[in-house]
């Protein structure tokens, strides 16, 4: 495929996944316009600022996390550093194909040209080590909310709507055994050794070494050198779960709170586990940055929890919004960035 071709491939793939994402969207709104509607008119528009400062705090909670696995790999970020890098993956995470991941590619281009030579496999890794920490959060919140919340499945009712409860607890079941293979392949990558006696994998790593100028090898010299500060690993993991996805949570319960929704502990723990099952949804790179998928798979748990589809997805699509608006503030950081980092060889941090 020529050169040519790979552009225009990725530029119908790229107007796909948009044309997805907006699909859903605008199904959303019309089936339930009028609902909509009238949630917006009688909303309580105090609520919007919190929910918006929700999303940079969750940022920011994402990049004192990466920052502090970075230092354990030499690299000195400045706190401001950190969070300027990871509002320009956001953005490219939201503009590029491949959402999330697409984000992290870009951030990884960016890491590298402030490298110094010969560290820019460690400076990848600092990010790939960022997003299994953050992965391993988010399947261990979510396992822990849905065992909370699946002995409710068989009690949800709708007025008016018949709910095929059997079909509710089997996704919740996949989505429960997905987490769990989750977490085993993230906790996987530090017993690269034990790994290495099945058969076959020390020639993939091989073949990944001769093609890479060594990547395999330095890959797993570096986890080798996390796996020295696992109290530190299991310190930052924990403190993802809170920081950075209960948080995540926040700015739909405030929203959900303005559209009239009594927060109560039950309202709390349903809202908390649509958003994280819905962060997993947003994570298959069918549309940008997750857009849709999440919040179909979000307005879905809400409705089935009796939250008033039009109220849900009200709240919903307007925290959706936000999300827009904050990541595309990291548009702003690439354009104005001019910083560095700089490796302090320092590894006893």
């Amino acid at each position: 495929m020529t050169k040519q071709n790979e552009k225009i491939s990725r530029l119908l793939k790229t107007v796909l996944r948009m044309f997805f994402a907006v699909s859903i969207i605008g199904g959303l709104i019309w089936f339930h316009r009028k609902q909509l509607l009238h949630c917006l008119v009688s909303f309580d528009y105090r609520f919007v600022l919190p929910a918006l400062l929700c999303y940079f705090l969750q940022i920011a909670a994402g990049a004192w996390r990466w920052r502090r696995l970075a230092l354990l790999q030499g690299f000195n970020l400045s706190g401001f550093e950190a969070f300027s890098l990871t509002m320009q993956g956001c953005f490219f995470s939201l503009v590029i194909p491949g959402g999330a991941i697409g984000g992290d590619v870009v951030k990884m281009g960016l890491l590298a040209q402030r490298r110094q030579p010969g560290s820019r496999a460690e400076g990848i890794f600092t990010i790939f080590m960022d997003r299994i920490t953050g992965m391993i959060a988010l399947f261990a919140l979510a396992i822990l909310l849905l065992l909370k919340f699946f002995p409710k499945i068989p009690e949800m009712q709708i007025p008016g709507i018949s709910i095929n409860t059997s079909g509710i607890q089997l996704a919740a079941l996949g989505v429960l055994l997905l987490c769990t293979a989750g977490i085993t392949a993230g906790i996987a990558v530090f017993f690269h050794r034990f790994l290495r006696k099945t058969p076959g994998i020390n020639w993939i790593l091989e073949k990944i070494d001769s093609r890479f100028n060594n990547m395999a090898s330095r890959m797993t010299a570096m986890a080798d050198e996390y796996a020295k500060y696992p109290g530190t690993v299991a310190l930052l993991t924990v403190a993802s779960i809170f920081f950075v996805h209960l948080v995540l949570t926040l700015p739909l319960c405030f929203l959900l709170a303005g559209a009239g929704v009594d927060l109560n502990m039950e309202m709390l723990i349903l809202t908390a586990t649509a958003v994280t099952v819905g962060n997993i949804a947003g994570l298959i790179p069918l549309t940008p940055g997750g857009i849709g998928l999440r919040d179909l798979t979000i307005i879905a748990i809400l409705s089935a929890g009796g939250i008033n589809a039009g109220t849900g997805e009200a709240a919903q699509l307007m925290s959706t919004g936000l999300y827009v608006i904050v990541n595309l503030c990291g548009g702003f950081f690439f354009a104005f960035d001019g910083s560095r980092i700089h490796s302090t060889g320092n590894r006893n941090e």
